[in-house]
């Protein structure tokens, strides 16, 4: 669908219209929300959990008939796997569950969306690694792992000793 908007134009915005767009919808169809709210949710996203918590009272109206429908007939997406999960044998407030669906929907999309973009990068830079890349699929976790190596979203790599030092 994203591929598909942007395909037959002879230029796009990349970033604004795919890199950004992914993560949100990717979260979105893992949860089971309805796809025309992505656009939405999405502007709220744009400025991670910060700008998110400016909105959260809507995102929460957004969400309470969903989790009313959930809790009432459960079905195999996340949302369903979140309003039935308990903490000490009592189920997750709404609240709670809000707040989760906040922190994955606001919490990884910017640095997905520039780890993203830096992978589209790196590859359309390189034509004859994207050549590769295109003719041996295999390949694309190995491409995407050096793309985080070398364009890491967030530049602070926490290193922890794996043995007494």
């Amino acid at each position: 669908v994203l591929a598909r908007r942007i395909a037959a134009r002879e230029e796009a915005d990349l970033f604004t219209e795919f890199c950004q767009w992914l993560p949100t919808a990717a979260v979105m169809a893992a949860l089971g929300l309805p796809h025309e709210d992505t656009a939405r949710v999405q502007v709220w996203c744009r400025g991670g959990l910060t700008h998110l918590g400016g909105h959260h009272h809507e995102l929460d109206a957004r969400l309470r008939p969903h989790l009313d429908r959930r809790r009432a007939h459960p079905g195999t997406d996340l949302l369903s796997v979140l309003c039935g999960a308990e903490i000490d044998g009592r189920p997750l407030s709404d609240e709670a569950v809000c707040g989760l669906v906040g922190s994955l929907l606001g919490g990884g999309g910017e640095a997905t969306a520039l780890a993203f973009a830096s992978f589209l990068a790196n590859l359309l830079d390189d034509p004859q690694q994207l050549a590769v890349v295109r003719e041996r699929r295999a390949l694309i976790p190995a491409a995407w792992a050096e793309s985080l190596r070398r364009d890491p979203p967030a530049p602070v790599v926490l290193r922890r000793a794996v043995r007494r030092v």
